[in-house]
């Protein structure tokens, strides 16, 4: 399986693009691919998908819209697509994403987590916020942990109005189960 990390960067023009850096194991070498768009900056990759064995998708942001790249881990290259064949993801809708055990992609949402289904080509719900007591304004500090179709574990700093010197910063875990 692939590694991947992801640096903002600026070019000449202070047009802000990613480096998507990809290794594969521990030991291999990091090749480094751009994501850029001459015309948009991309602020943001918020999610690299699994396609096939040497294929992915890296989903990145724009100040205009999402641009979609496929990429291939053997020339290690990027192509960007038409973003109508994945509209259907809503990457700019996409908080931080979790692999369960049995290898199914989750991703937290504004309203709630969902499962990414690739096959499908669809984003389906199996937990909304508005189904718990949790108050609602901690979830979106919240990290996705741990995640099945039966639970669901979020971690996080809970949100302070202020800081104040020499008093603990408060964390959260927050298991929900169906």
């Amino acid at each position: 399986s692939y590694t991947f990390k992801t640096s903002m960067n600026w070019d000449e023009n202070d047009r802000a693009y990613y480096s998507l850096y990809i290794s594969k194991g521990e030991d291999s070498d990091v090749r480094a691919i751009e994501l850029k768009d001459n015309e948009k900056n991309i602020y943001d990759v918020p999610i690299v998908l699994k396609l096939s064995d040497d294929k992915y998708l890296a989903a990145a942001n724009s100040d205009m819209d999402t641009i979609y790249y496929e990429i291939d881990v053997n020339s290690y290259t990027a192509t960007a697509v038409d973003s109508k064949k994945y509209e259907w993801l809503d990457a700019r809708n996409i908080g931080n994403t979790f692999a369960g055990k049995d290898g199914t992609l989750y991703c937290v949402t504004g309203g709630g987590v969902s499962k990414i289904d690739t096959e499908k080509k669809k984003l389906e719900e199996i937990f909304n916020y508005s189904w718990c007591s949790v108050n609602r304004g901690y979830m979106s500090y919240m990290q996705l942990v741990e995640c099945s179709e039966d639970s669901i574990v979020l971690w996080g700093e809970k949100p302070t109005t202020m800081y104040v010197p020499g008093v603990p910063t408060e964390y959260m875990l927050i298991t929900l189960n169906r």
